[in-house]
Formats: structure tokens, sequence, C-alpha cells
């Protein structure tokens, strides 16, 4: 519970010195705190709001790794890890290249703001490391590593804390854009190494990371150049949804490689085995 304290007050204390930074910097007052309230209330929604699918994810998890980490499971703190971590990435991915690409026409639909939309853009990239940071710290709950998890968040706290009141009246918003990717690399980092040593799984990265993302950069830049072509003007939320459907298929038909995959390498011993069996008749 003092832990927990202390990064509220953490938070608190940045919290108000994050306007204080941008007066310094050079701005009014109403500058600063419509800068601040266009990137925390217009923005970051944005941003997260597809984090509510993993949320709801991340904490169905918690019961399950900590039943197999109590009973020294551990194929299954493994299978459950990976498949995890894999799902996470498979939607961060995704999220991350319809941001990058769709930044315009959501900032300017949802918002009528420009602004919004490059700044919409310029996070993209931190999106499938702030997912998975999500999912990490409730794979580390299951195993038994919640104290962990609130050191690396206090960690993150005093370093936000410290750029925001250095940085910030020097370099005004960017320095505030900097210490954003900074605390989203540190507490990724730290989690996901940290986890890795408790755990001791290896993570296969081609079917983790490489797949994930060639098939989403794939999935939206097929159907966004074919609307740039064919039909401009329609509606962002129609581009997304064709998307969607096109990484949902991709997705789908890799599920029913590997099923195959793992049906043909069981083959020569099914053929083995029918062969014993069939040799007497040759009598």
């Amino acid at each position: 519970a003092f832990s927990a304290y202390i990064r509220s007050g953490l938070a608190m204390f940045e919290s108000l010195m994050v306007p204080v930074g941008f007066r310094k910097y050079g701005m009014t007052e109403p500058q600063a705190l419509s800068v601040l309230g266009m990137f925390k209330g217009m923005v970051t929604p944005v941003i997260f709001f597809p984090a509510t699918l993993i949320g709801s994810f991340s904490r169905l998890i918690v019961p399950e790794m900590a039943e197999a980490y109590e009973k020294q499971d551990r194929k299954k703190i493994e299978a459950v890890a990976v498949r995890s971590v894999k799902a996470t990435l498979v939607f961060s991915f995704f999220v991350m290249c319809v941001f990058l690409f769709f930044a315009d026409p959501l900032g300017k639909t949802l918002y009528s703001s420009t602004e919004a939309s490059a700044y919409i853009r310029l996070l993209a990239p931190l999106v499938p490391l702030m997912y998975l940071d999500n999912v990490v710290d409730s794979l580390l709950k299951g195993l038994n590593g919640q104290v962990t998890t609130m050191k690396i968040n206090i960690v993150d706290s005093i370093v936000r804390v410290l750029l925001v009141v250095f940085l910030l009246p020097k370099t005004g918003f960017d320095g505030y854009l900097f210490v954003t990717y900074i605390s989203t690399l540190l507490n990724g980092t730290l989690s996901i190494n940290r986890f890795l040593k408790i755990s001791k799984i290896k993570v296969p990265v081609a079917e983790v990371i490489f797949f994930p993302l060639l098939s989403s950069f794939t999935a939206v830049l097929a159907p966004f150049v074919f609307f740039m072509i064919v039909a401009p003007a329609s509606p962002v939320f129609l581009k997304i949804t064709v998307c969607a459907l096109v990484y949902a298929l991709i997705v789908w038909f890799d599920d029913i490689r590997n099923l195959l995959k793992k049906y043909l390498t069981k083959m020569p011993k099914s053929g083995r085995i029918a062969t014993n069996i069939q040799a007497p008749s040759g009598k």
C-alpha cells in the first residue's frame, strides 16, 4: 500500500509540474493548458481505446498463470505466456499500422484537428510496447511478481518526474513527447526483461513478432492504396473495417497453415506404424 501511495504522489507531482514546465518554456497558461488538454483529452484516449480489449484479456490470464505457477507447471506457463504475447502483438501491430496510415482522417473525423492527427501518428510506434507492457504486468502478477511490477512503476514515475522538471522548461511540448517515449521504452523493457528472467521461457521471435508485423503492414497498406486510388472519399471507419477483414483472413490462413504443418509432421510416424502392421500379410 505504501508503494502505491508513493507512485500516486509522484504522478500527482508530475501533473502539477508539466504546466509549470510549459510556462517556463515560454507558453502562456492558456496555451499550456490547451496543448496538454489536446494531448490527454484527445490523443491519448484514441491511442488507448483499443487497449480496452487487451485490458479485459489481461485480467483473465492472471488466475490461469497463477494456477500454473502454483503447480510449477512449466509447460503451461510457457504456453500461456507465448499465447498471450502473440495475441497481444497480433492485435497491437495492426492498431499501430492503422494509426500510422489513417491518423489524418481519424484526427479530422473525430476532432477536426490536424494537430491531433500528427500526435496520433507520433505515438503510434509506441502502441505495441504499451499494450504488451500491460499484458506482461498481468503475467508477472500471475507469477507472484506484484512487488517487481510496483518497483518498476515507481522507477518509471521517478524518471518521468526528473525529465519533466529538467527537460520541459528547455524543450516545451517536444520534451513532453520525448518523456512519453522514454517512459514507455523504460517501463516496457524492464517489465519484459524481468518476466523473461522469472518465467525462463523462449519466445519464438519469427512467429510472435516478424509475422504479425509484416501481416499488419500488408493488411493495412493494400486497402489504404486501393481506397486512395479508387475511392478516396470513403469514410475512414469503412477503410479500417476493410483492413481488419483482410488482416483477419491473413491470420486465419496462418492458423490453418500451422495446423496442417503439425499434422504433416506426424505423418511419417503414422506411415511407419502402418507399414509394420501390414508386413505379415505379405507371407
